[in-house]
């Protein structure tokens, strides 16, 4: 019975990341993107004032990036909830994974 309901959550929590995942990769692209111009800027004009405001303007983008992510897996937990059995999400072990697996 066990590997059942094993099987059923695994499947519902690989539909549902299939749904998260591309938001989760554009966020972490626009980081990448902002890093690449700090390091051109340094590269190509040598100004370090201003990849000094850049860097600044990463360091809040990042901050925004991890809120963001946790309200996504928050949200994402919320959706797996209203489709998995009350025996598995008794086992709150397995919600701490998602939600750590969610915004690293």
């Amino acid at each position: 019975m066990w590997t059942d309901i094993n099987n059923d959550y695994k499947q519902i929590f690989e539909s549902k990341l299939e749904k998260w995942q591309p938001i989760q990769n554009d966020i972490d692209m626009i980081v990448e993107d902002m890093k690449e111009l700090i390091n051109s800027t340094i590269d190509d004009c040598g100004d370090i004032e201003m990849a000094e405001e850049q860097k600044q303007e990463l360091k809040k983008l990042q901050i925004n990036t991890f809120e963001k992510k946790q309200e996504l897996a928050k949200d994402y937990i919320k959706e797996i909830f209203y489709c998995t059995p009350i025996n598995v999400l008794l086992n709150g072990d397995k919600v701490s994974y998602i939600y750590k697996q969610l915004i690293n």
